[in-house]
């Protein structure tokens, strides 16, 4: 994955493949609790740094996770567009929802 990425300075991709499912449950369908993590695990597991803001609202009103990628040890860059991208789209959720 880090090779995979490497000719990119950031990576802006989803959060979860689904927006919303019942909060008593561990993921969407149980038989595959780790499905939810389709997204995110793989640059964890790479040490790769990522932040998540919310990007927008689905028709249900729950909040779309949007996550920003980067380079290994390129912490501020991924910080730093994240925080830029979150005052411009300068969304506000109302809690509780």
């Amino acid at each position: 994955m880090i090779e995979r990425t490497l000719p990119f300075d950031l990576i802006v991709a989803p959060t979860t493949p689904v927006v919303g499912f019942p909060a008593d449950q561990a993921a969407p369908d149980e038989g595959q609790p780790l499905d939810i993590t389709t997204y995110t695990a793989m640059f964890n597991q790479t040490g790769q740094p990522a932040a998540v803001i919310c990007g927008g609202f689905a028709e249900n009103g729950l909040p779309v996770g949007v996550q920003f990628i980067g380079r290994r040890h390129e912490d501020f860059r991924v910080l730093h567009a994240a925080a830029l991208c979150e005052g411009r789209l300068a969304l506000s959720i109302a809690w509780p929802m």
